[in-house]
């Protein structure tokens, strides 16, 4: 198994290529393997892709628990409104 490290670094590789389906499942497995070491980037960029792929409601819910740990993460806030 690849590290938290190897595994964020392609999905951040993967969402900004526009592949938000591989680039999911690779935040899944860092949000689900690793989630203490995940940060506001990570969730962020997992709830990006829900909802580039149309899943707001589970952005939703994402950027909702994000929210609760850091309101002041901007990007948050928007993708937050987003999903609304």
């Amino acid at each position: 198994m690849e590290g938290f490290k190897e595994i964020k670094l392609e999905a951040n590789k993967l969402r900004k290529e526009g592949k938000y389906e591989q680039a999911l499942a690779l935040y899944k497995q860092c949000w689900d393997a690793f989630r203490d070491e995940c940060n506001e980037w990570e969730s962020w960029g997992y709830a990006y892709c829900l909802q580039k792929l149309k899943r707001y409601n589970e952005a939703f819910e994402l950027c909702r628990e994000s929210y609760k740990k850091n309101p002041e993460f901007a990007q948050n806030k928007n993708l937050y409104a987003w999903s609304i």
